[in-house]
């Protein structure tokens, strides 16, 4: 009867250990790839914050109407005033 139980026991162990083994395997998996979507993440909203910040500087220099009109040699000597 101990020998039966023994390899009972045996059989066991080893079926915990090959289900331990799959499920690290798995949790290191998901780390993995959640710390690879994790960059992605990052590096996507870097690259749109450079984007935008882009577009709010060409469009602030495109409506100051005021820099543009006292650059513009022709219309600056009528404005001569209000050009500094």
């Amino acid at each position: 009867m101990d020998d039966k139980l023994l390899r009972k026991v045996h059989r066991q162990l080893r079926a915990i250990k090959l289900m331990l083994g799959f499920f690290s395997l798995i949790v290191i998996v998901m780390v993995l790839l959640l710390g690879y979507l994790a960059y992605k993440v990052v590096t996507f909203t870097h690259n749109i914050d450079n984007k935008v910040t882009n577009i709010q500087n060409t469009t602030s220099q495109k409506l100051d109407v005021e820099k543009n009109l006292c650059n513009n040699s022709s219309i600056s000597n009528y404005l001569a005033n209000t050009c500094k």
